[in-house]
C-alpha cells in the first residue's frame, strides 16, 4: 500500500505542477484519497481532477463560487439553497450542525461586512467532494480601520449527490492573519511569537 500512494504521490505532483498551488492540489487529492473518497481511476481508486478557476468546466465549481460570492445580508436564502438540511460546518471559530445554524452565523458574521469577495485560483474535484482554493477581500466595521484586508484560505465541501447541497463544509485559514494580529497589543505578541518561531 505504501509503495503504491508513493507512485500516486509521483503521479499527482506531475499533474499538479502547471499550478503554482501544485503541492497544494497533490496534497488535498491525497487528503482525499485518504478517506477512500471516489472511486476507480488510480491505485488508490481515486480519479483525480485538476483545473485552473478560469479554466475550470466542473460541475461544483461554478456553484461554490456563486454562492461566496452572492451572499450578503439581502441574500441570507442562499444558505437554504446550497446547504442540506443536515449540513457540518466547521472553521477555526465554530462547529455547527443543521442548515439553521450555518444561517445564523452567517448572518452574524456578516452584520459590519462593508464589501467582501472571493477570489478562486484552483480546485480539486473527486465525485461528491471538492476543495476551492480562495483569497478572500474583505472590508469590515472595526477590522483594520475599515481598510480592506485579504486572507488565503481553502474550503472542503462534500455534496449531496441527489440534490447538489452541501453536507459538509470545512474552512481552513488563519486565524490570526485575519483577525489576531490586526488586534492591538496581542496582534505584536503573536508577530512576535511568530517570528521567534521562524528564527533558526
Amino acid at each position: 500500500m505504501k509503495s503504491l500512494r508513493t507512485r500516486e504521490a509521483k503521479r499527482v505532483a506531475r499533474v499538479s505542477g502547471r499550478s503554482r498551488h501544485g503541492w497544494m492540489l497533490a496534497f488535498a487529492g491525497l487528503l482525499l484519497g485518504a478517506y477512500g473518497v471516489g472511486s476507480g481511476g488510480s491505485p488508490l481508486g481515486l480519479p483525480l481532477v485538476w483545473a485552473d478557476a478560469q479554466e475550470s468546466s466542473m460541475k461544483r465549481a461554478p456553484s461554490v463560487e456563486e454562492f461566496f460570492n452572492q451572499l450578503n445580508q439581502k441574500t441570507m436564502h442562499l444558505v437554504d439553497d446550497f446547504y442540506a438540511e443536515n449540513t457540518h460546518f466547521l472553521d477555526p471559530v465554530v462547529d455547527i450542525h443543521g442548515r439553521a445554524g450555518v444561517r445564523a452565523y452567517y448572518e452574524n458574521l456578516y452584520r459590519n461586512v462593508e464589501s467582501i469577495r472571493f477570489e478562486f485560483s484552483s480546485q480539486v474535484v473527486q465525485g461528491d467532494e471538492q476543495v476551492a482554493f480562495w483569497t478572500m477581500v474583505l472590508r469590515a466595521k472595526g477590522l483594520e480601520g475599515g481598510r480592506e484586508i485579504r486572507v488565503l484560505g481553502n474550503s472542503h465541501f462534500r455534496f449531496d449527490p441527489q440534490t447538489g447541497q452541501a453536507l459538509y463544509h470545512r474552512d481552513y485559514f488563519d486565524m490570526g492573519e485575519f483577525i489576531y494580529e490586526r488586534v492591538p497589543v496581542l496582534g505584536g505578541v503573536i508577530r512576535y511569537i511568530k517570528k521567534r518561531f521562524a528564527q533558526p
